[in-house]
């Protein structure tokens, strides 16, 4: 194909039209994009998702790096981002579907595992709900363990409720996290905050840059679970504390 010179970009100007490069991620086939980059394969312009955030989603971290090695950047509706600005809500969705690798592959690209996301989730009967978390919580509330352990290892402190959702959702976690349980916590910043502040810190430093206004989120694309126990330990306020997501 690239020898018959093939067009690189997208057959057409819709954002579900997949360039080159989003179909060689679309088959996962990792061979092959080295290639298309090197022939000088780019996303198109309107792309959605582009294929770095397909690979993303698609638990692909291997192939995530090969474009950003060659300095392509994540597609959003007015520019391009770099993974330090664009990768926070993608790292909460790698902890809800268990990809540790991909995890550990967006904090090292600048991802920041400190911050809160909004969680929108639905329980055993339909109703939904937004709940607020922090990576832990995430890692808690999914009960993805391994994870938990790479987030405790990065120095990522809890949120002042995690134990409490940990006791309530009877995860093996609380025994890990028993020790923060009389520390001085720092105080929740949301991605929405952190995004803005990054950005008055660049245009301060006379950089020309600028963040769509946009409200973070991520849907809980897992299976509903059984109703859990209300029940907390005496003293505790679980209950409280695990609707708010402090």
């Amino acid at each position: 194909m690239i020898h018959q010179k093939a067009p690189l970009n997208p057959a057409g100007e819709e954002r579900e039209a997949l360039s080159a490069l989003g179909v060689a991620v679309v088959s996962r086939d990792e061979t092959i994009i080295p290639r298309l980059l090197n022939a000088g394969a780019r996303p198109g312009q309107n792309e959605e998702p582009c294929p770095i955030a397909r690979a993303i989603e698609t638990d692909q971290p291997r192939v995530v790096k090969l474009p950003l090695e060659h300095g392509i950047r994540l597609n959003s509706d007015t520019d391009e981002l770099d993974l330090s600005m664009d990768g926070h809500a993608a790292l909460f969705t790698a902890i809800m579907d268990g990809q540790y690798e991909m995890v550990e592959f967006l904090i090292e690209e600048g991802a920041n595992p400190h911050l809160e996301c909004k969680l929108w989730t639905h329980d055993y009967n339909g109703c939904s709900e937004t709940l607020f978390y922090r990576s832990i919580g995430f890692a808690i509330h999914f009960r993805r363990l391994r994870i938990l352990r790479l987030l405790l290892a990065k120095g990522v402190l809890p949120g002042q409720g995690d134990l409490c959702l940990a006791v309530k959702k009877e995860f093996e976690a609380v025994a890990l996290l028993s020790k923060f349980s009389n520390q001085n916590l720092p105080q929740k910043e949301s991605i929405e905050s952190y995004l803005l502040w990054q950005q008055i810190n660049r245009q301060d430093n006379g950089l020309d840059f600028e963040i769509p206004h946009k409200s973070w989120f991520v849907f809980d694309s897992t299976l509903p679970q059984e109703p859990e126990k209300t029940a907390g330990p005496s003293g505790c306020g679980c209950d409280k504390l695990v609707q708010y997501g402090y």
